[in-house]
């Protein structure tokens, strides 16, 4: 419901791949948790799939242990923000906070500067896709979702996302 789509080319972000590939691309939002994390990386690394996480500051800063290990094991580590709030109530500075102390979190856990960000809830300001661009972000949101957020149950996820999912 927060996707929005019919802006046109947008090439400071990332709404899907290339239709004509045949991949898709696999992306959590809001870890690492110290529960579910360490359980999703090892189904990544028994099935050997790629996947990009992106990380919320404060909790990268909480189980510095698991962003080691993703970035460790090779999985692309994106930025989400240091706490998850919404970008749009908040002033510029609000929304520079949010983006840099998560970008500066990251960086000290991991030695790298992320490149990929995705705002929560896939909403930002104009402000912030122009920090993004001065900042060489590229913004990722995405065209499914598996809304396990509202709390169904996991045969409805799967059915909606294999309902869904399609090449790019």
């Amino acid at each position: 419901r927060y996707v929005y789509k019919g802006f046109g080319m947008q090439i400071d972000m990332v709404r899907n791949g290339p239709r004509e590939l045949g991949f898709v691309a696999l992306t959590f939002d809001d870890g690492p948790d110290p529960v579910y994390t360490p359980q999703i990386l090892d189904i990544l690394k028994e099935k050997d799939v790629p996947a990009t996480f992106f990380l919320v500051g404060s909790n990268a800063i909480k189980y510095p242990d698991i962003v080691r290990r993703i970035y460790r094991e090779g999985y692309s580590v994106g930025n989400h923000t240091y706490s998850h709030r919404s970008l749009v109530p908040l002033s510029n500075e609000g929304v520079y906070n949010e983006i840099i102390k998560g970008e500066e979190a990251l960086q000290r856990i991991t030695g790298e500067k992320p490149t990929l960000f995705r705002p929560p809830r896939g909403i930002y300001t104009q402000y912030a896709r122009e920090l993004l661009k001065d900042n060489r972000y590229t913004m990722v949101l995405w065209d499914v979702s598996s809304r396990d957020w509202e709390e169904i149950r996991h045969t409805e996820i799967v059915s909606s996302v294999m309902r869904n999912v399609k090449p790019g």
